[in-house]
């Protein structure tokens, strides 16, 4: 568990529940995936097509915009 202090309200979260989105594959979504997270790739900012075919790190699915990661997301919670 992670805990986190926002302000004074100390918050929990469960790793396995967490999902990372970022843009960096190693940085962002390898650093995510070494702590047990889940990580999407946004194909902007750092993004390259190659990181789709990196041999050591895959995202766990690609999106094209945050707002597409929040779709995503809550379809993923609908189910």
């Amino acid at each position: 568990m992670l805990e986190i202090t926002w302000s004074t309200t100390p918050w929990t979260a469960n790793m396995q529940q967490a999902i990372m989105i970022g843009d960096d594959l190693v940085n962002d979504v390898g650093g995510a995936q070494q702590c047990r997270m889940k990580a999407l790739q946004v194909r902007m900012g750092k993004y390259r097509p190659s990181d789709e075919k990196h041999p050591t790190v895959k995202a766990d699915g690609y999106v094209n915009n945050l707002a597409e990661a929040v779709d995503r997301i809550l379809k993923h919670l609908g189910e």
